[in-house]
């Protein structure tokens, strides 16, 4: 087996993660392994991973407490996870349109409905709900590794010649609460 690590720098969210997987895609890769610079997995988990049957699997972790992971009841399936520690098959990509993160919509949850941001250039986050639900709208299933990733914060920046460069890094809190919707409830569609 071939390893090859690809790294974005000063590139925003999505354009990074964009760019990175068609590098990735455009140099034949089987499966592609995203983690982010804030999560630090389980040991040995990269295996279980690699070794898991269906097209995406992923280790969660916490945000503000809630799991990365959102759990649909009725279906007792995955509909989609956070990206910071997790495995894709080149058949996902195969299957969606591009580009496959974005960041200028955002899902809202009481009615399942995309709104557009209205600053798109300020927006950080749900590029990884974007890719997850386009994903499984077209079949794609998910697997959860047994395990949770630690997430890390930043608490301030170490500065040059000045406490010798370090960082200060906290870790976030564990998850305490998981997603969970019934799409039933929505008329069982997305």
């Amino acid at each position: 087996m071939k390893i090859k690590v690809y790294r974005s720098h000063e590139k925003k969210i999505p354009d990074g993660i964009n760019e990175l997987t068609q590098r990735a895609l455009d140099d034949g890769a089987s499966d592609l392994f995203f983690i982010e610079e804030d999560t630090v997995p389980p040991e040995g988990v990269l295996k279980e991973l690699l070794c898991a049957k269906e097209e995406v699997s992923f280790v969660d972790y916490s945000v503000a407490g809630w799991s990365c992971s959102m759990f649909e009841e009725s279906r007792k399936e995955y509909i989609w996870c956070g990206l910071g520690c997790t495995m894709v098959k080149r058949s996902v990509f195969e299957k969606l349109y591009k580009p496959y993160f974005r960041t200028d919509k955002k899902f809202r949850l009481n009615d399942l409905v995309w709104l557009d941001i209205d600053r798109p250039e300020k927006a950080y986050v749900g590029h990884d709900i974007w890719f997850f639900l386009n994903s499984y709208k077209m079949g794609v299933k998910f697997k959860k590794i047994e395990g949770e990733c630690r997430h890390l914060g930043l608490k301030s920046l170490g500065q040059s010649e000045i406490n010798n460069g370090l960082h200060s890094i906290f870790e976030k809190q564990k998850i305490v609460k998981q997603q969970v919707i019934n799409l039933s409830q929505y008329g069982g569609e997305l």
